[in-house]
């Protein structure tokens, strides 16, 4: 096993716990006065950790991917697709996240309804994947 297998769900956890951490941070400072220095506070906790962590998820999940496909048991998998559909739609969360804290640091508006739906697509994306992973329904 390469240092990939490993680097992956480090990576995911960076990624997705720091994605729903930040989103329930944001979520409970945003009612607040100091709701746009929470917000500032955030986006940059996101670029550090949870971008490098998204990153890292999709090289190292897609260097295993190449390597199960050598092996011939990835490329009919059908969790391996959902799971990756899922990935898509978990990044596209995090891109939501990244713009919602930039405009809430801005003070733009009360945002914290939205930032409610960011935290728990990210826990949902988090269990739906880590089911798909151990369950392999299809």
């Amino acid at each position: 096993m390469s240092a990939w297998w490993w680097m992956h769900p480090l990576a995911v956890v960076a990624w997705m716990g720091g994605g729903a951490a930040l989103a329930l941070v944001a979520w409970a400072g945003a009612r607040g006065e100091q709701g746009p220095a929470v917000a500032a506070a955030a986006r940059v906790a996101l670029r550090a950790l949870v971008v490098p962590g998204l990153v890292l998820a999709w090289a190292a999940g897609l260097l295993r991917f190449v390597e199960g496909l050598q092996a011939q048991h990835y490329a009919q998998a059908g969790w391996l697709h959902a799971k990756i559909t899922v990935a898509l739609l978990a990044s596209g969360a995090t891109g939501m996240l990244g713009a919602t804290l930039r405009r809430a640091a801005q003070g733009e508006g009360d945002f914290a309804t939205r930032f409610r739906v960011l935290f728990l697509g990210h826990l949902l994306a988090a269990a739906a994947a880590l089911w798909l992973l151990v369950a392999r329904p299809f």
